[in-house]
């Protein structure tokens, strides 16, 4: 009785619904049972498919075990039949051949593949056992109660052969139960289902004997190696969710996608497609199947950080491999939170709760057992799909989190090594830059491994890189002063009106008792409790955008009416003082109406911060701000020099989100219905920007005008689009109409400005629950706001505000940043958290650090104040940052701001000499080896909006800068040459402006800035290599003629094609370096193309005035190419021994093979000219075997006639021995021919050349040619220079040829005379001869005895200071 009393508790619902609670079980408990009957909801029968021959006789029951329509039923259901008919309860029929029929007798189970049956399958069970006393419920004559009383090894009577099946399921069903279970009952093929989790354990068997006759069988599904049914099980376990003790991957799947669907909401049928970003999808697949475990997608506000989420956790639902995804924000976490699991297994929880509610007319709700987040990750794992957690929004932890941030990065990371969990997170660079820093760095997803982070893409977030610098160590410091702002109490607040509109928004600025505090400190409305501390305070009152709405509530879009741009009405503010208090210790702060306060630390009870420091001690960071959101324990200081593992902008690494490229922003903007030119050139790819736009466009009653629109005016349009909606709704459910609806959007507009002052408060930029219903009141609204109802609820339908932990938030992050930078007293804020220093020691209370990620609204005020007070305003404020940045290297406000200011503006062309002053102080700062604050790293500069000459200027500075080449790490002359190579037109003539400075490179001595840039020119040619030339020739420094003279060696064919041009230009300086570079790059030039192209560039040159000097040029050109040298040589060896200065010796000499007798005859007269050194140069070295001794003899004579050239007849000699690999078969005649028979000077001035060895490869043939000089030569003179050359060899070869050469001399009196007057002559003057000679004669008196006289011998003793016997 007490097993049938439990049956009858064990009661469920329809099939599929997932009753029962597995975590009773799991302590040892009795199962969760429901408690009604389940008569009382209906027996699951729409899950069952009944199983006919054709002839109508029942054969069994099935059930569908998957989406495609596989039924899953007994072998003794299907067997022997060869067509069989199934029925659903919904009344569908289907008839299956037996080719549709899988039959597996040895495990008495059957599939049967049949479609649109419309039945849902149910969750099949995978246990390896059963536990004795699991309650189920079978189908069996109805659905009824059984028990499992163990398992046992039963026989299966199939129509060919008997089948022992091992472990069936022993089922306790009582007496009907047993009745119904009779073979042939129609019971066959049953599932046998889980009271407790709704999966099936079995399938239902009447032909299953053993040796026990009252009980039944059911055959339990096991994890088959391979097969249908292993084939079936997987499908089943990845599609069709199951919970509790038979949680399996689809369940998995269910679970994280409520996370996912709570957090990104379907954006309604009028919701566009994100465009995918190439680039961010596969570093995301990169990451999947990598050894990291964390990535970090690091953007700004407004890029689309949460829609990559979103669109990453689509992909990885979707598809035959879906693989689970849990959604976590920052405001998820908890302050007593010790790692990620905790908020994983919160957000689980509740997916459990909503998974498991049951449809209005079932049973209340039931729990779905274990769904812890180590469950989950293990059951991930194991089907080969792990676990990825999306963390949205880390930086709106609480504030005690934040402080433990180190411990609870530790904590998370080793729960990600022990589950194999993936973490993406998606937070701006402020927060990256500290927090990617705490997970070791082996577990981060480097985009691009072993390199260099790429720069920025945009001028969105990850724009700017960050500047990895935490707080110093703090100094002695102290709060800001109060700032005076006019009045004392707080008048109205939030109040805002539109040019032109003449609505205006009311309310008092201290709405249910949140107290303002007052512009000298007073206090409104304090009434206990310790505020913290603020760091902004506010002065005059301003207007801001998007305050109200124009005439007929239509929304104002540039070029379409008047703008709006009201803004928040507000009296000052001033800040906290010691003793002021506040209502429940959360004050307002002013700035603009609010001030910026911090929560970076951890609260004591009662809202009080710590002990305050007296004045003038210690009081925090250097600058104010600078400490971590993380406090003290993890303000570990990362030099400005940047950390291991740091790319170039000081994050981590991560990918990087900004702006969309332009085929990504045409899409983006197609698919939104913003025609191109829209939006105006900075804003064009900006995400949030076209979304926003895109409602705008779509409530506007007409076409807006064709004006392109800033972001900054689409911001205000939607602001106001916003307010009218929700003044449009609240004037539905309260009945008004007309002008009202106008002056209620003026209300409403009042409320969200007020929301933004708030918001700059103390915390993350929220605002906490009792706030925002003071603004926005759920029950009826107090006069102030027109009375009525319904506040609260229409500003979150309308999606202007969203939930976020215990507060509520702007829904667009970006948003509100900019609408609480028209808020933000920007003097007061730039005054405590950058120029702090400046003020006097001992006059301000403490205050808290500021989140760097709170950053925005500062931007925005800066913005906006060149929108208010103009340009040169935001010039002079962003000159003042600069001086505190030279101040203070490490102020990480004074880095942050300059970088985002000078991106972010619409156009930094005003700003170029601020640019100019920070790109000295870092170049200077680099010489004097100090930091530089990564976030100007060399990819800064190319995010501002300047002329490419204004970024190439500000980069030939900032070159000064760069390390050596061999230190790893980005430079800014890579970022010069990156620019080259996108825009190589723009940036070529920009380079060689480089040319005129020569300052050297500090980590490069022996190169300067003009080398520099022809290095960069030179290797990245090819990119635009007829442009290059063009500019090049342009050009009248003599840089740019040293490049042209190396690319006529390497790149004939474009200095060809320049030729060409140039020689058709009727501009005589192009026409002129046709020729020059022509005659460079004939000798290079290939036969075809490369000559073609000269050849009609010289005969246009020929073809001009008969008196033109170019002539020379163009007939030198001519002659050197063999197809037209024979019409042109004649005139040109006349202009040649004309000595015309265009037709240099190289050209004519090249027709010396071929045309010897003249060109012979024209290099005689030519050798007489003023460039004989050349012309003999020239004409050896076009000298061939058979002409050596004519062209020997030509020399001779012209050495003869004029003796000057003997030197440079020696030198090209000396040159050619030297270089030339194999000289022998021209030189070696040559040279003898003019030792035997030429003039003195020549032989004398080639005995200085070969007195030396000279390079290992000319060794032989010098001394060969030596030898021959000994052999043949009498001469004194030239004996006398061989003597001089002789003394200056080094090595053992100089003793033997100075007495060889005296030896030679001594032979006439007048060759013993100038032998001895040389060994003077050389001991005087040459260093170290003396005593070398003094030792020579010591020695070996005998040897030198008839060489030296006695005159000479005394003289050189006196020179050596050693005696020397005789």
């Amino acid at each position: 009785m007490a097993s049938r009393n439990r049956s009858r508790e064990a009661t469920g619902g329809r099939a599929g619904e997932r009753p029962g609670d597995g975590s009773r079980e799991a302590r040892g408990g009795p199962p969760a049972v429901r408690a009604a009957d389940p008569a009382e909801h209906g027996a699951p029968d729409a899950a069952l498919v009944r199983v006919h021959d054709l002839a109508g006789r029942p054969r069994g029951t099935g059930f569908l075990a998957d989406h495609h329509g596989t039924v899953l039923t007994s072998h003794e259901a299907v067997d022997g039949l060869t067509r069989l008919v199934l029925s659903t309860a919904g009344g569908r029929r289907r008839v299956v051949a037996a080719a549709d029929v899988v039959p597996l007798p040895a495990l008495g189970l059957a599939l049967v593949r049949a479609e649109g049956l419309g039945a849902a399958p149910l969750p099949l069970s995978t246990r390896d056992r059963v536990e004795a006393g699991t309650y189920v419920r079978i189908a069996a004559g109805g659905w009824r109660e059984a028990r499992v009383l163990g398992a046992t090894d039963v026989t299966y009577t199939a129509t060919d052969r008997f089948h022992l099946l091992g472990d069936a399921l022993e089922l306790a069903v009582g007496t009907c139960g047993r009745d119904a279970l009779r073979l042939g009952g129609g019971a066959a093929g049953g599932p046998v289902l889980d009271v407790a989790t709704g999966a099936v354990l079995g399938v239902l068997g009447t032909a299953l004997s053993s040796g026990h006759s009252d009980v039944g069988f059911a055959v339990p599904l096991r994890r088959a190696a391979a097969g249908p049914l292993s084939d079936l099980l997987a499908e089943n376990a990845a599609t069709v969710p199951a919970y509790g003790a038979d949680l399996n991957l689809a369940g998995v799947l269910a679970l994280t996608a409520t996370s996912v669907t709570e957090a990104v909401p379907d954006g309604g049928p009028d919701a566009r497609e994100p465009v995918e970003r190439a680039g961010v999808t596969r570093e995301f697949a990169a990451f999947d199947t990598s050894g990291a475990r964390v990535l970090g997608l690091v953007g700004a506000p407004g890029s689309g950080r949460t829609t990559e989420l979103a669109a990453l956790a689509a992909r990885r639902s979707g598809g035959p491999a879906a693989a689970p995804t849990l959604w976590l924000r920052g405001a998820d976490l908890h302050d007593d939170d010790m790692s990620l699991a905790d908020a994983a297994r919160r957000t689980l929880a509740r997916a459990a709760r909503i998974v498991a509610a049951p449809d209005p007319d079932g049973p209340g709700p039931v729990g779905l057992g274990d769904v812890t987040p180590e469950r989950l990750a293990h059951l991930a794992r194991t089907a080969g799909r792990p676990l990825l957690v999306a963390l949205d929004g880390p930086e709106e932890m609480p504030p005690v989190l934040a402080h433990r941030l180190p411990e609870w990065t530790e904590r998370t990371a080793t729960w990600l090594r022990e589950t194999d969990t993936r973490l993406v997170v998606a937070c701006r660079a402020e927060y990256w830059e500290h927090a990617g820093a705490e997970f070791p760095r082996e577990l981060l997803h480097d985009p691009d491994p072993g390199a260099p982070s790429p720069g920025p893409t945009g001028a969105g977030a990850a724009r700017r890189p960050t500047w990895a610098t935490e707080a110093p160590s703090p100094p002695a410091s102290t709060a800001p002063e109060p700032w005076p702002g006019p009045g004392g109490a707080v008048g109205e607040a939030g109040g805002v009106s539109s040019p032109g509109t003449g609505l205006r928004g009311s309310g008092t600025g201290a709405a249910g008792g949140v107290p303002l505090f007052g512009a000298r400190g007073g206090v409104s409305g304090a009434a206990g409790g310790v505020p913290l501390p603020t760091v902004f305070t506010a002065s005059e009152p301003r207007p801001g955008p998007g305050g109200g709405l124009p005439p007929g509530a239509e929304v104002a879009v540039p070029g379409r009416g008047p703008e709006a741009a009201g803004g928040g009405s507000s009296q000052g503010i001033g800040v906290w003082e010691p003793g002021a208090g506040a209502a429940g210790g959360a004050p307002v702060f002013g700035a603009r109406g609010v001030a910026f306060g911090a929560a970076a630390w951890p609260r004591r009870t009662g809202g009080a911060v710590g002990p305050r420091p007296a004045p003038g001690t210690a009081a925090g960071p250097s600058d104010g701000t600078d400490a971590v959101e993380g406090g003290p324990a993890s303000a570990r200081r990362v030099t400005a020099g940047g950390a291991r593992g740091r790319g170039q902008d000081g994050l981590l690494p991560c990918v990087r989100l900004g702006d969309l490229r332009d085929d990504e922003a045409r899409e983006a903007r197609a698919r939104h219905g913003v025609p191109d030119g829209a939006l105006a050139d900075p804003d064009a790819g900006h995400p949030l920007t076209i979304r926003l736009l895109s409602e705008v466009r779509a409530a506007l009653p007409g076409p807006p005008a064709p004006v392109p629109v800033t972001r900054d005016a689409v911001f205000t349009a939607y602001l106001d689009l916003m307010c009218l909606r929700v003044a449009t709704r609240l004037a539905d459910e309260n009945g008004l109409r007309g002008t009202a609806v106008r002056r209620l959007a003026a209300k409403v507009s009042g409320q969200v400005h007020e929301a933004a002052r708030r918001s700059l408060g103390p915390g993350q930029g929220g605002l906490d629950r009792e706030s925002f219903e003071t603004l926005f009141p759920c029950g009826p609204a107090p006069a102030r706001l027109g009375g009525g109802t319904g506040w609260a609820p229409a500003v979150l339908a309308e999606g202007l505000f969203v939930p976020t932990g215990s507060g509520y938030r702007f829904a667009h992050e970006e948003l509100a940043d900019w609408i609480q930078g028209t808020h933000l007293d920007l003097g007061e804020a730039l005054r405590a958290l950058v120029h702090r220093r400046d003020t006097p020691l001992g006059t301000h209370t403490r205050t808290l650090p500021v989140p760097h990620h709170r950053i925005g609204s500062v931007v925005e005020a800066l913005l906006l104040l060149a929108r208010q007070h103009g340009v040169p305003q935001l010039a002079l404020t962003l000159e003042e940052l600069v001086h505190a940045l030279d101040r203070d290297p490490h102020s990480w406000w004074a880095a942050r701001l300059l970088a985002e200011a000078l991106t972010r503006v619409p156009d930094a062309t005003p700003y170029t000499d601020v640019l100019r002053l920070l790109a000295d102080g870092i170049a200077e700062r680099a010489g004097d080896g100090q930091p530089t604050p990564q976030v100007f790293g060399p990819a800064f500069w190319t995010a501002p909006r300047v002329p490419a000459a204004t970024r190439l200027d500000l980069l030939r500075r900032l070159v000064l800068a760069d390390g050596p080449p061999h230190e790893p790490g980005p430079r800014h002359l890579d970022t010069a040459a990156g620019l080259l190579v996108a825009d190589p037109r723009t940036v070529q003539p920009l380079l060689v402006r480089w040319f005129d400075d020569e300052r050297p490179l500090p980590a490069t001595p022996h190169a300067t800035v003009a080398t520099a840039a022809q290095a960069l020119l030179h290797t990245h040619r090819h990119r635009g290599l007829d442009g290059l030339t063009e500019v090049l020739v342009d050009s009248t420094h003599r840089r740019a003629d040293e490049l042209l003279a190396v690319l006529a060696e390497e790149e004939p064919s474009a200095l060809c094609r320049a030729v060409e041009r140039w020689a058709r230009d009727e501009r005589p300086a192009r026409q002129r370096a046709a020729v020059t570079h022509g005659l460079r790059t004939a000798p290079h030039a290939r036969p075809g193309a490369d000559r073609t192209l000269l050849r009609h560039a010289a005969l246009v040159l020929l073809a001009g005035p008969s008196d033109s000097p170019l002539r020379g040029g163009a007939l030198a050109l001519l002659v050197q190419d063999p197809d037209c040298r024979d019409r042109h040589l004649p005139a040109a060896l006349d202009l040649f021994a004309a000595c015309d200065p265009y037709l240099p010796p190289s050209a004519v000499a090249a027709a010396l093979p071929t045309h010897p007798e003249p060109v012979l005859e024209a290099f005689r007269a030519r050798l007489l000219g003023p460039d004989a050194g050349e012309a003999l140069r020239r004409l050896a070295d076009a000298t061939t075997p058979a002409l050596t001794h004519r062209v020997a003899a030509l020399v001779g004579r012209t050495v003869t006639e004029r003796p000057e050239t003997a030197g440079h007849l020696a030198a090209y000699v000396d040159r050619r021995l030297d270089r030339d690999p194999a000289p022998r078969a021209v030189l070696l005649p040559l040279v003898t021919r003019l030792l035997d028979d030429g003039p003195e000077p020549a032989r004398a001035a080639l005995a200085g050349v070969l007195a030396a060895d000279g390079a290992t490869a000319s060794a032989p043939l010098r001394r060969t040619l030596r030898e021959h000089l000994y052999a043949h030569e009498h001469e004194p003179a030239v004996l006398d220079a061989l003597l001089h050359a002789a003394a200056r060899c080094d090595g053992a070869e100089l003793r033997a040829l100075v007495h060889r050469t005296g030896l030679l001399l001594v032979r006439t009196p007048e060759g013993a005379t100038r032998y001895d007057r040389g060994l003077v002559d050389l001991a005087r003057h040459l260093p170290g001869f003396a005593p070398r000679l003094t030792g020579w004669l010591t020695d070996a008196p005998e040897d030198w005895a008839a060489l030296v006289g006695p005159s000479t011998r005394r003289t050189i003793e006196h020179l050596a200071g050693v005696r020397v016997p005789a």
